[in-house]
C-alpha cells in the first residue's frame, strides 16, 4: 500500500514539472528504483494507471530503471509528446513537438 502514496508523488511531480503546451501530454515516465527497496514496480504501475486517469499523464508508460547507491526511487525523466493525432516530420520520421523534460532532483524515499 505504501506504492500508493510514492505514485501520488510521482505524478504530482511529473505534472508540475512538465511543461505542457496545448496539445501535449505526457507520454513516458524514466524513474529509477532500486531493486532492493520495498517498492514494486508492478504495484507503482497499477496505481500509476487509477491516479492518471484525467490528467495530463493518463496512458502514460512508466519505464523503470536501477536507481544509484542510496536512492529508492527517482523520477529521472518525463517524455512528452503531441496528443493526437500525431505529425512527424515527413523527412525524418520524428514526431514534431515530442520533448523530454530531465529531471534529476526529485528523489523520494
Amino acid at each position: 500500500m505504501h506504492e500508493y502514496h510514492i505514485t501520488q508523488s510521482l505524478l504530482q511531480t511529473a505534472l508540475d514539472k512538465a511543461t505542457l503546451q496545448d496539445g501535449e501530454q505526457i507520454e513516458r515516465l524514466h524513474i529509477a528504483l532500486d531493486p532492493d527497496s520495498t517498492y514494486l514496480a508492478d504495484a507503482i504501475r497499477f496505481y500509476f494507471e487509477q491516479l492518471a486517469q484525467n490528467t495530463a499523464a493518463a496512458g502514460a508508460q512508466l519505464e523503470f530503471d536501477t536507481a544509484a547507491a542510496g536512492e529508492q526511487i527517482r523520477l529521472t525523466s518525463i517524455d512528452i509528446g503531441v496528443a493526437s493525432p500525431t505529425i512527424t516530420d515527413p523527412r525524418s520520421g520524428n514526431s514534431l513537438g515530442a520533448k523530454t523534460h530531465e529531471d534529476s532532483g526529485s528523489v523520494f524515499l
